[in-house]
Parts: structure tokens; sequence; C-alpha cells
């Protein structure tokens, strides 16, 4: 059991509770205030064409969010690595190839 503070740009979440389960399962829980929580359900009542459950509802939406964050740490990671490979290449030494008939002095 985990009791933990996570925060994010617009979202705050205290005391969440991560219990680990036998045969890798685990079993997630956070509180929501009255605001929070009436802005879920009003949420959840607007958007559930599909007629799911809440519960669903809220496993299908933790999923979706946690693929659309490891897709947003994926793009940042590959343009943090576009960078760098940009930034070594603008330090390599250039290397220019003269024509033989220009290196060749007058006589």
């Amino acid at each position: 059991m985990e009791d933990t503070d996570l925060k994010s740009e617009s979202l705050t979440i205290k005391k969440t509770r991560i219990l680990r389960r036998r045969n890798d399962r685990m079993k997630i829980q956070f509180n929501l205030n009255k605001e929070e929580a009436t802005a879920f359900t009003n949420f959840f009542n607007a958007v559930n064409v599909e007629n799911n459950s809440e519960e669903e509802f809220t496993k299908a939406a933790f999923i979706l969010g946690l693929q659309a964050m490891e897709r947003s740490i994926v793009e940042r990671m590959k343009e943090e690595y576009e960078k760098e490979m940009a930034s070594k290449e603008s330090e390599e030494p250039e290397i220019v190839e003269e024509d033989a008939e220009s290196t060749e002095t007058e006589e």
C-alpha cells in the first residue's frame, strides 16, 4: 500500500492508494472532493454514449490517459534525441575537398 501526492499541470490528487496484489494485479484508489466528483459525474453522463458502467468508463479513461502520457513522453524523447543529433552534426568539422586544378600554383 502506497500513499502519494501526484501533481500535474491542472490536477492535484491527494490520498492515492495503490494496493499490489498477487499475480501482478493492483487496485488503485483515489479520493475526489465534491467539486471533482460532480465534474466527473457530469462528464461521465455527457460522453458515455456506449452506456458503460462507471467502473468500465473509469478504467478505460485511466488506460487511455496512460497511453496519451506514454505518447507524449516518447515524442519528447524523440525531439530531445533529434536535437542532440543535430548539435553533434554541427560540431563535426566540415571537410572541404578542393579541386586539383585550384591547388596548383602558377609558375
